[in-house]
């Protein structure tokens, strides 16, 4: 999955658009390739507008059944408390682009935490030289170096840990820098590994000034646990200078918000059957423009040579959220193909005896079912791989399990739709004989 920044950042399917830089406030939310239908970003062309030179262009329906049920989901990640939630609704419309529902994503939020402790005073004897342990609101001296302008202290103001390590670290620290007297002081601001070594990291510096000045650090920490530390220098006409470190709007914990929206829904039961339809995915506070959306999708009572693939998993992944749904959530995909079964591969083990018999010591039966995959875009048999190396996998009802090699046809490179072939072995029929 590919990333774009806007006020909000999608993983995107197909990467038409470039990086931006991460805004200060965001969220992340995530349109995964695991869905069982295809959105591309709304300043995407999709498979079936777009043309690629020296490549014949073909368009792609995906088949659906009015009775199959579709679920999507939008796991989402706010960084910041006071950023309020979105809230996602899926327009479905006809080929004229006429409406037919308008459904909307429920919402669960999960939150956790990430530690930032701001109180040092049980490492104050067991900090490196020229190390000082802050305290909120401490006054710190600088005092009689000479000369004045090599003059410098290190403040540790900041421990961070993180119980969530599937969260982005990104942190706000404000506050202020106050001089006393007639000085100027130099911030630069650092981060350290746990044992304070020599490999700091400058994540931000302001230039000298005197009175009351303040800072906003917004870091990534690239190491767990690090601590930030500011080192003060002095620049003025007398030997010592005070200056007191002050945070505006700094607690003991950044809170992260993880919040997962779902919506499933049965065509059929909509009263949409027998015709041709498309998915705009839009933000509820801008319904008039699409966030990202679908190629055509044809739905039918019943679809010829079509199979079902049904598939779960335990833990997060491929962008899809397990881990914190309950119970896990199944998906189901719909795919032109046909599936029959195909082999049964065996394995045996023979003593040969001293007298000239032979005796069967073990054997091994199992039942190989073959998918071949019709001419489907190379987004679909990613969509396919990701179904079937889940954890739970079921084609038309029958659990299965990958253990061979999914092989895409190449065949004309002019012509956009592939074909491919899988063995699956059947989860529940497995014979052993061992003496």
């Amino acid at each position: 999955m590919k990333k774009t920044y806007l006020f909000i950042i999608f993983a995107l399917l197909f990467g038409c658009t470039t990086e931006k830089t991460l805004p200060q406030y965001c969220v992340n939310v995530t349109i995964s390739d695991g869905l069982p239908v295809q959105f591309f970003i709304n300043d995407c062309e999709t498979f079936n507008e777009k043309e690629i030179g020296g490549q014949f262009q073909k368009c792609f329906e995906h088949p659906w059944e009015c009775a199959d049920e579709i679920r999507l989901q939008l796991p989402e990640e706010t960084l910041y408390t006071n950023v309020a939630p979105n809230d996602y609704s899926l327009f479905i419309k006809d080929d004229d682009n006429n409406v037919l529902e308008h459904l909307h994503f429920s919402r669960d939020t999960v939150v956790s935490q990430a530690s930032f402790v701001l109180n040092y005073s049980q490492f104050g004897t067991g900090l490196p030289q020229f190390f000082v342990a802050w305290n909120l609101g401490d006054q710190s001296v600088i005092g009689n170096q000479n000369p004045p302008a090599c003059a410098s202290k290190f403040l540790v103001i900041g421990d961070i840990s993180n119980s969530k390590t599937d969260f982005p670290l990104i942190f706000t620290v404000p506050f202020t820098i106050t001089t006393i007297g007639d000085n100027q002081v130099t911030p630069t601001y650092y981060l350290y590994d746990a044992g304070y070594s020599e490999s700091e990291t400058i994540i931000g510096a302001t230039q000298s000034s005197n009175g009351t000045f303040s800072d906003v650090l917004n870091f990534n920490p690239s190491f767990i646990p690090a601590h930030l530390v500011v080192r003060v220098s002095f620049l003025g006409t007398t030997t010592a200078a005070k200056f007191k470190v002050n945070t505006t709007t700094l607690d003991n914990g950044f809170y992260f918000k993880k919040s997962n929206y779902s919506l499933s829904f049965i065509l059929g039961e909509l009263g949409i059957c027998d015709q041709k339809i498309s998915f705009d995915l839009v933000l509820d506070a801008t319904p008039d423009e699409d966030i990202a959306r679908t190629d055509g999708l044809d739905i039918k009572d019943t679809q010829d040579e079509t199979v079902l693939i049904t598939y779960s998993n335990h833990r997060n992944y491929a962008g899809l959220n397990y881990s914190d749904v309950s119970p896990d959530p199944e998906f189901s995909l719909r795919i032109p193909a046909i599936f029959v079964q195909d082999d049964f591969p065996q394995t045996d083990e023979v003593l040969q005896l001293s007298n000239s018999r032979m005796i069967q010591l073990n054997a091994e039966i199992t039942s190989k079912w073959l998918l071949q995959v019709k001419q489907v875009p190379m987004y679909m048999h990613k969509k396919i791989l990701i179904a079937l190396t889940h954890q739970y996998v079921y084609i038309n009802g029958l659990a299965v399990v990958k253990n061979d090699a999914y092989e895409i046809l190449k065949g004309n490179p002019r012509y956009p739709l592939k074909q491919a072939t899988c063995l699956l072995t059947e989860k529940e029929d497995i014979q052993r004989n061992v003496l």
